[in-house]
């Protein structure tokens, strides 16, 4: 005769999940474009002031009012497009071949590969979209250019530094320190 004795079945485990990964980027947090190399950085959302302050008398009266602005989250590209990006989009049929090779300061600009890491010029509104839609990106807005140029609603000043125009050297290239020239992306 066969008793049978109760067993104990094991107790199945209790699933925990894993963390997933978070879906919203680091502040400060990269990618590269497969399209043109373009390296973009990953602007947090946000609010912040903008135009000027009534009180900014160097301010343009389409600056003002100051007004509160919120963001979504977007990525922006690290820098100016580069020539030799741009000819990517010409060799892929997607771009227009530029109208002029030549800079101000250089006989050979474009064409030549000394300049290939140096911004692309003489590109109309019409060339930037049709880069854009090439690239898988877009120009953009106003209001995001302005956060982003405001450390991301960080910064309160003119620059993303702060007030001292002195200190602009140091960020851009501009009419006082760029000798009628352009210069390498960074």
């Amino acid at each position: 005769i066969l008793i049978a004795t109760p067993t104990r079945s094991p107790i199945p485990p209790t699933l925990t999940p894993a963390p997933l990964p978070s879906s919203t980027p680091a502040v400060s947090s990269t990618q590269v474009s497969t399209k043109d190399g373009m390296v973009l950085i990953y602007i947090p959302a946000g609010d912040f002031l903008m135009g000027s302050a009534d009180s900014d008398k160097e301010a343009n009266s389409d600056e003002k009012p100051q007004h509160k602005v919120y963001l979504d989250a977007f990525w922006i590209d690290k820098t100016e497009v580069t020539n030799v990006m741009y000819a990517r989009c010409v060799q892929a049929g997607a771009c227009q071949t530029l109208f002029e090779t030549k800079s101000f300061a250089r006989s050979s600009y474009y064409t030549n590969a000394q300049f290939k890491d140096f911004p692309v010029i003489y590109v109309s509104w019409d060339d930037a979209g049709k880069y854009c839609k090439w690239a898988e990106r877009r120009l953009p807005t106003e209001a995001e250019t302005e956060y982003m140029l405001r450390a991301a609603g960080k910064a309160n000043g003119n620059y993303h530094f702060g007030d001292n125009e002195a200190d602009l050297k140091d960020h851009a290239w501009y009419s006082e320190n760029a000798d009628n020239k352009t210069h390498p992306v960074a």
